[in-house]
């Protein structure tokens, strides 16, 4: 899971499933708990009545009384039934409202035990449930020749109300549950969205740092955040100028080492004692020296494009370099076209495209006749095709690759373009791009380059 807030939002709504979960459970239980409690009591009642209006007759049984209290005993299937009997199964007494029900009553228990349960009725009359609760009585001995059979007394009463009753505090108590747990998780992801404001701020700034809006995180953070916003500024910042100095040290590097050379040849040119031959030889070292230290430098300025660096449009560049290629090639009379429908973006160095196309571009004006054509576009999501055709002799097929190696010149090995084409395939190498050479509609060459734009 990649998103930070889908995690927060999963991991919240866990805890609070599991703490409503086990809430609910608790509560059903209690509830169920103290009704059932609540029966119990209720039935015990009715059968300590039942136990006061009975008494032991002359004959040696028990009988009632006087009647009892509660009417619903009086009426068959009233949802409360009544019974005692003697332990030996002799004598025994069932209200009228068990007639017609086969409630399976407990009986031997012993004085003072009691018991309380539920009986599956469905199962014996096709009746409804009943709770019953069952005490043992025995009533006192006057002698040793006396007998007195223990009596169990039994009140029980339909499970209907009580199972309703529990039924419809279960549907409550979930409905609300369920109820403020979607409003809590509409809060949660309520307070989650406010509090990652911050992040989507700082994100929309790096945003606007990369298409060039700003130049580094600014506004007011959290405290968590601040570590990482000045990191990032002081990287940004240190990176800026870490190539400023870089580049301004190969700059300095470049001037030591021309120097130098130049003063070397110049010394050669003047000094007579050294024939025609040697002069010339160490003459072309001294101009290998100039090119290898100028390649070198160029390949080390190359930035390599940075990710957090503005993009630039690329037909920009290209519209300076080709006016001041047109002055340089006024006697030519060059007839230039630049495509570019889509105003193409590329997150590269300003130097290092000037460097490119330059490059190219002075190829293709030194080697075209009369027209030179610059197409750029966005043909692949993520990468920009640029494409520099003339009207020249071209480059042979099978000087292609040759002309993109490292010390290759086309100018001293075989007519065509390939001045500095291996400086320009070291820059797309860097820029983790493609150079492809072949033939353009234009009968010359067609130099094609694919750019990712990062």
């Amino acid at each position: 899971m990649s998103s930070l807030k889908a995690r927060l939002l999963v991991s919240l709504t866990i805890v609070l499933v599991l703490f409503f979960g086990v809430t609910g459970v608790t509560l059903e239980r209690a509830f169920s708990n103290s009704t059932k409690s609540s029966l119990h009591d209720r039935l015990q009642g009715y059968a300590g009545v039942l136990i006061a209006l009975s008494e032991q007759s002359d004959e040696g049984f028990a009988r009632l009384i006087d009647a009892l209290p509660e009417e619903r005993f009086n009426y068959s299937n009233s949802g409360l039934y009544a019974r005692f009997v003697s332990n030996d199964g002799q004598y025994g007494w069932y209200s009228a409202s068990t007639a017609g029900r086969d409630i399976p009553f407990l009986s031997g228990l012993s004085s003072g035990n009691t018991s309380f349960e539920r009986f599956e009725m469905l199962e014996v009359d096709d009746a409804e449930d009943v709770y019953a609760f069952s005490i043992g009585v025995t009533w006192g001995i006057e002698s040793e020749s006396d007998t007195s059979p223990g009596y169990t007394f039994s009140v029980a009463e339909a499970s209907a109300d009580t199972d309703e009753s529990i039924a419809n505090f279960r549907r409550i108590l979930w409905g609300w549950l369920g109820a403020v747990s979607l409003i809590l998780l509409a809060v949660q992801g309520s307070v989650l969205h406010w509090s990652l404001v911050p992040l989507r701020r700082a994100e929309k700034d790096l945003d606007a740092i990369k298409s060039g809006d700003r130049v580094s995180l600014s506004g007011t953070y959290p405290k968590e955040l601040l570590g990482l916003t000045d990191n990032i500024n002081s990287l940004i910042h240190g990176n800026s100028e870490r190539l400023l100095r870089y580049r301004n040290t190969l700059d300095n590097l470049a001037h030591s080492l021309k120097t130098p050379l130049a003063l070397i040849r110049s010394t050669l040119e003047s000094n007579s004692a050294i024939d025609e031959k040697t002069v010339q030889a160490l003459d072309e070292q001294i101009d290998r020296m100039r090119s290898i230290v100028d390649y070198q430098l160029r390949r080390a300025a190359t930035s390599g494009g940075e990710s957090i660096s503005a993009p630039i449009v690329v037909s920009s560049i290209a519209s300076k370099i080709l006016l001041a290629l047109e002055k340089v090639y006024a006697d030519k009379a060059v007839v230039t076209r630049l495509l570019d429908p889509h105003k193409a973006k590329i997150r590269m160095d300003d130097s290092d495209l000037y460097e490119l196309l330059g490059n190219l571009l002075d190829n293709a004006f030194k080697w075209c006749k009369h027209r030179v054509e610059l197409s750029i576009n966005v043909s692949v999501p993520g990468e920009v095709s640029i494409i520099i055709e003339d009207d020249g002799p071209g480059v042979p097929d099978d000087m292609a690759e040759l002309v993109l190696q490292r010390g290759a010149r086309a100018d001293t090995s075989t007519p065509g373009q390939g001045i500095g084409l291996s400086a320009v395939a070291e820059i797309i190498d860097i820029y983790q791009g493609a150079i492809k050479i072949g033939r353009s509609r234009l009968s010359g060459a067609a130099i094609t380059l694919s750019l990712p734009q990062r």
